[in-house]
């Protein structure tokens, strides 16, 4: 059985557990080229606790997927103001800015879980569109996502120069 509830100062070490396993699929996966990946176990401690910091006393949403008595997975979102908002109707929209799920929980419906109830969290603020990121070449997340309904909206490109 999965629980999905609001980030607690208890889940301080399971985060940092998380933020590490993600940098270092992130590292592995070879999604983004255009940096140089870093070795994830130098980075300090001190970095995963201010993250955790900002985000339990933050406005935004945070929240994590318990399962087996841990902390498998999070999400974090926020309300931000859209792109050129000026050109359109909709003036503020919710952010889903990280949602991650630990290598041996995923594949059981935890991300989508903490998607929908971060969607909820925004749709609860008077916020009628929600928007997320994803790195190219990450086509299991794109898949997930779209299958949420989410469509591509832009493309950021880059070049080394």
């Amino acid at each position: 059985m999965v629980t999905i509830r609001k980030a607690e100062e208890k889940d301080r070490g399971a985060f940092m557990a998380l933020e590490r396993e993600f940098c270092e699929y992130y590292r592995e996966s070879g999604f983004n080229t255009q940096f140089n990946p870093i070795d994830c176990k130098s980075i300090p401690e001190s970095f995963f606790a201010k993250s955790f910091d900002q985000l339990i006393s933050g406005d935004g949403f945070f929240f994590v997927a318990e399962a087996d008595g841990e902390v498998v997975g999070c999400v974090e979102a926020e309300i931000v103001e859209p792109y050129e908002k000026e050109l359109y109707r909709i003036t503020k929209a919710g952010h889903i800015n990280s949602v991650f799920v630990s290598r041996e929980y995923r594949n059981k419906g935890i991300g989508t879980k903490l998607i929908n109830e971060a969607m909820e969290w925004i749709k609860s603020q008077g916020i009628e569109i929600c928007t997320l990121s994803v790195v190219t070449g990450n086509d299991i997340a794109l898949t997930a996502y779209e299958k949420l309904g989410f469509r591509p909206e832009r493309t950021k490109m880059w070049k080394q120069i």
